[in-house]
């Protein structure tokens, strides 16, 4: 595939069934397995880049990589956080704690894909969630039903192409609740 079409953008961008999220702490989050499906349906030849590794900040552990859809690449950070206590709030070390470590850079690099497939607009919908308004199960049954610009967007409108980038909130609370680890966690 060439480019992404504008149809390519409005599927990349529809909300995922129920059954496609999972939740951390009552925050909901698309499965990689939902993420790899969608963007196999918009290109079957999608492709990941090497991780390359950033660095260690204090405990966290940083990685990038891209991601290319339709011949378009977007790059993701992914992070992942070596811990140093047990389940017991006791201290680690030795082989537990290089099993921490390796499981740091296992998670930063298997978060890029998600983080990357935010930059094409996948579960930008999360974004607009009431948190503690309503179940999550209603509210996405019921945006998946009745969202006009996801599910009836008519790509030859006058409306033009859905913008090029799409992480921007519209306030300052809304962007300290869809931190980056918002939506995509292991």
């Amino acid at each position: 595939m060439e480019t992404l079409t504008d149809q390519n953008v409005v599927t990349l961008a529809k909300p995922f069934t129920v059954a496609e999220h999972g939740t951390v702490q009552n925050n909901p989050y698309i499965r990689k397995s939902a993420i790899r499906k969608r963007l196999s349906q918009v290109d079957l030849l999608w492709s990941l880049g090497v991780p390359e590794y950033i660095g260690t900040e204090g405990d966290v552990v940083i990685y990038r990589g891209a991601l290319t859809v339709g011949g378009v690449t977007r790059w993701g950070i992914g992070t992942g956080i070596i811990q140093h206590l047990d389940a017991n709030k006791q201290s680690v070390d030795g082989f537990a704690l290089a099993k921490n470590v390796a499981k740091a850079h296992k998670t930063a690099v298997t978060d890029i894909l998600a983080r990357a497939a935010m930059e094409f607009g996948v579960g930008n919908y999360l974004r607009d969630k009431p948190w503690g308004t309503a179940s999550f199960n209603d509210w996405i049954a019921k945006v998946t039903a009745e969202n006009p610009l996801v599910s009836r967007r008519n790509p030859n409108s006058k409306a033009g192409p859905m913008p090029d980038r799409f992480n921007t909130c519209s306030t300052a609370a809304h962007r300290d609740s869809a931190s980056p680890g918002w939506m995509f966690p292991d």
